[in-house]
C-alpha cells in the first residue's frame, strides 16, 4: 500500500486547483498522465488503508471458521463411529429377540 505520509505530502498537490488531468494537459500530455497516477494512486492508498483493518478482521474469520470447521469435522467422525455402533447393537437386539423367539417355541413343543 501507499505510505501514509508520502500520501499527506501529496495532498497539496492534490489538492491544487490547476492539479486536475484537463488543466495539465493543456500544458503536456506527459503532465497529464503523471497527474492522473498521482490522483489514482492517492485514492488507492486511502482505500487500502481503509480496507486493511477488514482484511485483517476477514483474515480473523477465515482462521476460526477452519478451525470449527476441523472440530465439525471430528463430532461428525465421532457421530458417526457412535451411530455404527447403535446400527450393530440394534442388529444384535434383533438377533437376541430372534433366538430368544425360536428358544420359546421350542419351550412350547418340549412342553406339549
Amino acid at each position: 500500500s501507499v505510505d501514509k505520509k508520502l500520501t499527506a505530502k501529496l495532498q497539496k498537490y492534490i489538492k491544487r486547483d490547476d492539479f486536475v488531468p484537463e488543466k495539465v494537459k493543456s500544458v503536456s500530455n506527459a503532465a497529464m498522465s503523471l497527474c492522473l497516477w498521482v490522483r489514482a494512486m492517492d485514492v488507492y492508498g486511502r482505500v487500502s488503508r481503509e480496507i486493511e483493518p477488514k482484511k485483517l478482521k476477514l483474515k480473523d474469520a477465515q482462521d476460526t471458521h477452519a478451525v470449527a470447521a476441523a472440530k465439525l469435522e471430528a463430532k461428525k467422525a465421532e457421530l458417526q463411529q457412535v451411530l455404527d455402533k447403535v446400527a450393530t447393537l440394534e442388529a444384535s437386539l434383533e438377533a437376541a429377540k430372534r433366538k430368544a423367539a425360536q428358544l420359546e417355541r421350542d419351550a412350547e413343543d418340549c412342553s406339549v
